[in-house]
């Protein structure tokens, strides 16, 4: 995770998008592997590729991660505290590049927010699993799943909250918090349901 996160967010971006119409065809190595690189951190990426038929929330989550991690960065540079621990890859000297400060800490919100709306949309268990995962995880694997289901949730968070617990000193789970907060408010007929 540190000092890759172009490399995660170009593949990450593959991935979700090079099975758009699911016409690609993993068994011919002729085909572009991950031949996106350099893309543009600072894009929305909901605007620009949208929620797919094909579309993984487990990257979906990944990518939101991507996003959480840059608002932080802009915003310790932003609150101007310099004695705070910053991911080291950042440009080299810890600080983030011009292009995220350009963009700052509001912009990557909100998009990590539409990619958490994303994430709702593609499997509504995998967030309040998060919070939650030690408890789900502790529970017996389930012997199959399918898309959207809390059985798949149990598999994205068996990958997936040991970087989150991680991550930020906790400050991803707080922007998660924060993001099923607002979610209640806005749909108060929705209910968080554990996988």
């Amino acid at each position: 995770k540190l000092g890759r996160l172009q490399e995660a967010y170009d593949f990450v971006k593959w991935w979700c998008t090079c099975e758009g119409d699911g016409s690609y065809d993993w068994g011919d190595m002729s085909l572009g592997y991950i031949n996106l690189q350099g893309e543009d951190l600072t894009e929305d990426f909901v605007k620009a590729c949208g929620v797919q038929k094909y579309s993984d929330p487990s990257f979906v989550l990944d990518l939101a991660l991507i996003k959480i991690w840059m608002c932080d960065a802009c915003e310790r540079v932003e609150n101007e505290d310099p004695f705070s621990s910053r991911p080291a890859d950042l440009g080299g000297s810890g600080a983030p590049p011009e292009a995220w400060l350009q963009g700052g800490s509001d912009l990557f919100g909100m998009q990590a927010t539409a990619l958490l709306n994303m994430l709702i949309a593609l499997n509504p268990f995998v967030l309040h699993g998060l919070l939650v995962a030690d408890e789900v995880l502790s529970k017996s694997a389930p012997p199959f799943y399918s898309r959207g289901s809390r059985e798949e949730a149990y598999f994205i968070l068996e990958r997936a909250a040991p970087v989150w617990k991680g991550a930020l000193e906790g400050r991803a789970f707080d922007f998660v918090v924060d993001f099923l907060g607002a979610f209640r408010d806005a749909y108060p007929e929705w209910t968080p349901s554990t996988p």
